[in-house]
């Protein structure tokens, strides 16, 4: 949360193993309202710069850097969702499936998304390994770059498809929480390539 350096830790894993992937670098932002998810064609330091900004300065900061935002778990009274502030914003998608969230909120979530006529997505919210792609989009795209996907996005050429992490991925995720307080990695301080 609020930093891209995740982003580069993630680069350097798929070097290492030389997989064939894209990497798209995103930050969960908190907002003065509630989270709000960027998603880059490369790294912002004018996002990172956005923490505990009014959500429509992110958006608008997000676009002028050529990313897309879209809101995370908007009505899970758990999480800092924005919840129906999501109806005066100019959003480019909306969650509607958190593997996380309960059902309520994402049927929510879904009936928002239908109302504003944006696109919809998927998301593990995946905070250990075995959560990673759990729920996840099928995105049509024209080529496997960073740009594309997120202009496919941006035009919701995007299926999302809601799965839930099976019973011992879900239980791991709960004694961290209980052993650590919050998953590792939350509300980090804003952070850019750790090379420069």
């Amino acid at each position: 949360h609020n930093t891209f350096s995740g982003y580069w830790l993630a680069v350097k894993a798929v070097e290492r193993i030389g997989a064939s992937m894209v990497v798209i670098p995103g930050n969960e932002v908190k907002t003065s309202m509630g989270d709000l998810i960027v998603l880059c064609e490369k790294p912002s330091d004018r996002v990172e710069r956005m923490v505990g900004r009014d959500p429509e300065e992110v958006i608008e900061v997000s676009r002028e850097e050529g990313c897309i935002s879209y809101a995370p778990h908007p009505f899970d009274i758990r999480r800092l969702g924005l919840g129906e502030k999501i109806y005066g914003l100019r959003l480019d998608a909306i969650e509607v499936f958190n593997s996380l969230s309960d059902p309520l909120s994402n049927r929510k979530a879904r009936k928002a998304r239908e109302r504003l006529g944006l696109p919809g997505l998927s998301d593990s919210d995946a905070h250990i390994p075995s959560f990673i792609g759990v729920a996840h989009n099928i995105i049509e795209i024209s080529d496997l770059k960073v740009e594309d996907i997120l202009e496919s996005i941006r035009k919701g050429m995007v299926e999302p498809v809601e799965r839930r992490p099976g019973p011992v991925a879900y239980l791991t995720h709960v004694l961290r929480i209980l052993l650590r307080g919050k998953p590792s990695g939350c509300y980090a301080e804003p952070r850019t390539n750790p090379d420069r």
